[in-house]
């Protein structure tokens, strides 16, 4: 007979793996909001990063980090130190060369020369080029300056390799609160204000044509009218700057959009046909496509009201023909996933 099965170990493992998806998805939407800041020239979130920051690294480094902004001015380009370990860090969105230099400036004073720099940057770290690596390591004696550049994702690791306990806490100290601020229409509308920012950088070729035959079917299979056709291959010039989001604000996304809105209208339709209660309430969307084959259901109908209830979630001074456009690309983008509409 083998060993009985620990229920409670596997309960602290699905703890863990939560906790630690629930960080990942508030980190995750921090750096898509400083995206959107970063393209309007809006430095008011890296202020607030660098105070947020600062507790969570004197907790996951067991630091003792002080905000020099703060401090005297020799001190202002750097943002945090930690006198005890010697150590500075800056906190930027800035990807370029001169701020890499500006950074490690801190070290040519005598008072410092024994100190080290850590970049960690709110979005993607860079590929910094050789001639800046080599520049840092003449002038500062850093071997190898990406060990001194960091992100999110490398946050997120030395998060991960905290006890349980200790990843509890960080949770519910520093991430339970902006978790919680983060709704799903917060959500949308950081989307929608990165798809009107991209619109303007975005060219689409003339002859440009992203309407696949599976859409074309797809097109005929629902039934789909001119009107919100012409809306939804339109919205696939700009589908693609949705995929590349990143899973947990596009799974956040997928809930708003899919799960609470779209499927509650593909519900309702099925209820106003009388189809039984019983049946229908424990039914995936994917289920729920099956059973209307059965039933004639106007898709056409359902895909504007699914456009209503996105547009009555955002900003009502974001209601403009920008943010419709986003809200049509958003619709393309589930409906060529046939997450929206029958696929066969």
């Amino acid at each position: 007979m083998g060993e009985p099965y620990d229920f409670g170990s596997f309960l602290m493992i699905y703890d863990r793996i939560t906790l630690i998806d629930k960080i990942s998805n508030v980190l995750s939407h921090i750096v898509v909001k400083t995206k959107i800041k970063q393209r309007l020239n809006d430095l008011s979130l890296n202020v607030h990063s660098e105070d947020f920051f600062l507790e969570v690294f004197n907790y996951v480094y067991n630091a003792n980090y002080i905000n020099t902004n703060i401090g005297n001015s020799n001190e202002a380009y750097i943002d945090l130190v930690d006198h005890k370990s010697k150590k500075f860090i800056q906190v930027t969105t800035s990807t370029d060369a001169d701020k890499i230099k500006n950074s490690f400036k801190v070290l040519k004073e005598e008072k410092y020369k024994d100190y080290s720099v850590d970049i960690y940057y709110l979005t993607d770290k860079p590929a910094t080029a050789q001639k800046t690596v080599a520049y840092i390591k003449s002038n500062y004696g850093v071997e190898n300056l990406k060990e001194h550049q960091f992100d999110m994702g490398d946050l997120l690791k030395s998060i991960t390799a905290l006890t349980e306990d200790k990843i509890k806490e960080v949770y519910i100290k520093y991430f339970k609160s902006v978790e919680e601020a983060y709704t799903d229409e917060i959500v949308l509308q950081n989307v929608i204000e990165v798809l009107v920012i991209d619109f303007k950088h975005k060219i689409i070729p003339f002859d440009a044509n992203f309407l696949s035959l599976s859409m074309e079917e797809k097109l005929k299979l629902n039934l789909i009218s001119g009107r919100i056709e012409r809306e939804v291959i339109s919205g696939l010039d700009y589908a693609d700057l949705i995929s590349e989001l990143g899973p947990e604000i596009l799974n956040d996304l997928a809930e708003l959009t899919i799960q609470q809105c779209y499927k509650s209208l593909l519900f309702d339709t099925l209820r106003g046909l009388r189809c039984p209660l019983g049946i229908l309430k424990n039914m995936s969307v994917l289920e729920l496509h099956e059973y209307s084959k059965s039933y004639d259901i106007d898709f056409n109908y359902l895909i504007n009201n699914l456009k209503l209830s996105l547009n009555s979630r955002i900003y009502k001074n974001s209601a403009d023909l920008n943010s419709d456009k986003a809200i049509w690309s958003i619709i393309s983008y589930f409906f060529e996933l046939c997450e929206v509409g029958v696929k066969q």
